[in-house]
């Protein structure tokens, strides 16, 4: 259940603004499928050691998983990481996507964020 709000987090802040809405819902539907595939394991799998081995690749596979992935846009323009957030937003879009315009959207709102205190 940690996961969850995290999973919100990286959501609003890594996705393109026009499928923002659409991947928003994917945290509780992907909690919803987890859910049912314990209560489906625990029903077919007779030992609960067995069960517990079993559910504990999948968050061992996303810790791993996580060391691929970089670090939010928004988080390095709040740290002043400038430099790091154009190339982190570049790598989130892809080699052929301009992401000027963007991430002169993401600088304004922190220096709007700033002002207003």
């Amino acid at each position: 259940m940690m996961g969850y709000p995290c999973a919100n987090v990286l959501v609003s802040e890594v996705v393109h603004p026009s499928t923002r809405g659409y991947l928003g819902v994917v945290p509780a539907i992907l909690l919803s499928i987890g859910m049912f595939k314990v209560y489906l394991l625990g029903y077919l799998v007779t030992s609960w050691r067995l069960l517990t081995w079993i559910l504990l690749s999948q968050p061992i596979l996303i810790f791993i998983a996580l060391f691929s992935i970089k670090e939010s846009p928004y988080w390095l323009v709040q740290k002043d990481r400038k430099e790091e957030a154009l190339r982190s937003l570049q790598w989130y879009r892809g080699d052929d996507y301009d992401v000027t315009e963007e991430f002169d959207e993401i600088v304004t709102k922190k220096q709007e964020s700033e002002k207003n205190g």
